[in-house]
């Protein structure tokens, strides 16, 4: 098989959308798949739409690039409105049910509550994308362990935080008890 996934993450500049995919990525890897992380931002990064393509594959990935997307998670309603041409019957669309407020009737909708739970724990929604790392880690449970993505933040100064890992456990912990597919 050429790619297992074609996933994208996409929301608004200052989301930590970038940060998600390399983390995410790094943690395929540390599995013994390949994996590829392209970012896509305007200029206006903060404000604007930003967005990770990111391929899983057992293969060698020749083009990086998402075809036919199999994953979209959408972190604000830009990240979601940006991909709707991509979105097709089978799409498994995780959306945060908050900051995404409007969606179509195509694809497998799935409202995650991250904003929720990061503004009732911690009062901000800056981790926002770990939560959403952490329901990917439990939909690829195939691909991906949860123990490599924490290893990964403890190792990570720069990401490294208490709330970043209660964060990225709590998406875990949210898609494994309320078996979300």
């Amino acid at each position: 098989m050429f790619r297992d996934w074609e996933i994208k993450i996409s929301g608004t500049g200052g989301q930590g959308v970038v940060v998600a995919g390399e983390i995410l990525c790094r943690g395929i890897v540390l599995k013994n798949y390949n994996a590829s992380v392209i970012p896509s931002y305007g200029s206006q990064v903060k404000g604007g739409c930003v967005e990770v393509q990111i391929i899983i594959s057992k293969d060698f990935i020749p083009a990086p690039f998402v075809s036919e997307l199999n994953i979209l998670c959408a972190l604000s309603q830009i990240g979601y409105d940006n991909n709707l041409n991509l979105i097709k019957d089978e799409t498994i669309v995780f959306y945060d049910d908050i900051l995404v407020k409007e969606i179509k009737n195509i694809g497998k909708n799935i409202p995650i509550p991250a904003a929720k739970y990061c503004l009732e724990n911690f009062n901000t929604t800056l981790p926002v994308n770990l939560f959403f790392v952490g329901v990917l880690a439990g939909f690829l449970k195939d691909y991906l362990e949860i123990s490599h993505l924490e290893k990964i933040l403890e190792e990570d100064k720069k990401l490294f935080s208490e709330i970043n890992l209660k964060t990225l456990k709590a998406g875990y912990l949210y898609f494994k008890e309320k078996e979300v597919l």
